[in-house]
This record gives structure tokens, C-alpha cells and sequence, in this order.
């Protein structure tokens, strides 16, 4: 069965009974964390697993799944840990490919409108969140995986103004559909980064269009793939910086 078949199968179980098997901690934990353990581990025994003063979302045997949805820089502290202490470590990054918007009343709970967020999240978009634990990506028994997720965020209409909508509460994030999943386990894998269109030498903006990002985006990328060793600096053009592939 493949990740999406899985994926897709996982999606039929109701999410009451994903949030009891997902382990400890799932009052307050939001869906998408709680499922996402479910998938990268069926047993619920090597959910939730103390290790030293920490609690890992998943742990069998030396290896640890570390799911974070939100800011890497939370994980670089059991990072340094977990690696200290001789696991392998997996960092798995949800992020939403496509994303509808679900309005609900906060009295009845009924759906009151839905749309189609403009916002299309590609792996070069995870660069802000990897370049935060970069140090660690080349460290061996790193490895990350990069979910793009169509999602439906759940908003209350709570907040100020005329719609209700302006800091309305954030309820929760369920998944719809996997779009696709990427490892980055060895140099090699950062070769999805680097597109043929680029120049035997490029700058930061070259790289951006290459990409289809940012230029603040695609610096954060290129500081990643020199920490790495899968480009290098290569010299200056005035003020800007040049690069070079390696792979």
C-alpha cells in the first residue's frame, strides 16, 4: 500500500478514535499531530515514549519520530538530547499544500462559509522552518520528512469587527488529502533543490526564480544547502554572494 492509499485509509477512522489510540496528551493536542502519529506508527506502545526527560511522539527500539507542526526551533533541544544519547532521529514537518478556510458558529457549531486559501505551500517553502535546525540536518541519524498536506483549517467566527472574523480563534487543522512527502536523509536528497535552470554560478536571486520562492526565502535555502555541502560559495559579484551546485 502506498503513502497515499495509507493515508486515505487512515482519513475513514473518526477522529474521536485517532485522538484515543494517537497516546498520552491528546486533550489538548490538536488533530493533525494526533493523526499523524497514528500513521508513522500503528502500535500505540511506541507512542508517547519517555526517554530521559523527555516525552518523544514515537519511539521503537534507537529510533525517535519527532512530529512538529508548528516552529522547529522547539525540537533543537531534544535534538541535542536524543542524539547525545545515541538515537536516530526522524523530524516530521507537516505543512499545507492547499488550504480551505471553514468558518463555524461558535454557538451551534454548524459550517457557515468555506473558501479556497490563495496560499500554496511546495517543499522550498519549509526552508524558514529547516534553516532553524540546520546544524543538526547533516548530523548522522537525522533524517526529515516534509508532508505537503491539504488541509481544512477550522475557524470560529468569535473574533472583532463586522464579519467576527479578525483574530478569530484557530480551532483545529484536519487533514484531506497527502500531496506528496519528501525525506532528507543524505546529501543527495537535497538534490530536489536544486533545479536544472540553474547556472553553473547563480545568486541568491537566480535561485529564488530557479525555485519559485522568495529571495528571503531561497537565502534561508541556500544558507541550508552550504551547511549541508549540496552547493558552495564561490565568490562575490560586488555585494552578491555567488553559488555553485555540488551534486
Amino acid at each position: 500500500m502506498s503513502d497515499k492509499q495509507r493515508f486515505e485509509e487512515l482519513l475513514k477512522i473518526p477522529a474521536a478514535s485517532i485522538r484515543m489510540s494517537a497516546g498520552v496528551g491528546t486533550l489538548s493536542e490538536k488533530y493533525l499531530h494526533a493523526f499523524l502519529k497514528v500513521y508513522f506508527e500503528p502500535d500505540a506502545g511506541c507512542r508517547e515514549v519517555k526517554v530521559g526527560r523527555f516525552t518523544a511522539d514515537i519511539c521503537r527500539g534507537r529510533q525517535i519520530t519527532e512530529i512538529q507542526t508548528r516552529s522547529l526551533d522547539k525540537l533543537r533541544e531534544k535534538l541535542s538530547y536524543y542524539l547525545s544519547e545515541g538515537y536516530s532521529v526522524r523530524v516530521v514537518f507537516p505543512a499545507a499544500h492547499e488550504k480551505q478556510i471553514v468558518w463555524i458558529d461558535p454557538d451551534t457549531g454548524e459550517i457557515v462559509s468555506r473558501r479556497r486559501s490563495n496560499k500554496h505551500f511546495e517543499y522550498c517553502d519549509c526552508f524558514w522552518e529547516l534553516y532553524k535546525i540546520k546544524e543538526f540536518l547533516s548530523e548522522q541519524g537525522v533524517s526529515v520528512c516534509l508532508m505537503l498536506i491539504d488541509v481544512d483549517e477550522i475557524r470560529t467566527l468569535d473574533g472583532y469587527g463586522r464579519s467576527r472574523k479578525k483574530r478569530a480563534t484557530k480551532v483545529d487543522i484536519i487533514p484531506r488529502s497527502l500531496y506528496g512527502c519528501a525525506s532528507l536523509g543524505c546529501l543527495r536528497d537535497y538534490e530536489m533543490f536544486l533545479p536544472n535552470s540553474l547556472g553553473e554560478t547563480f545568486g541568491v536571486r537566480e535561485y529564488a526564480g530557479a525555485v519559485g520562492t522568495s529571495e528571503e526565502n531561497a537565502r534561508s535555502g541556500l544558507k541550508i544547502l552550504c551547511s549541508v555541502g549540496a552547493v558552495q560559495m564561490c565568490g562575490k559579484e560586488g555585494r552578491r554572494c555567488l553559488y555553485r551546485r555540488m551534486l
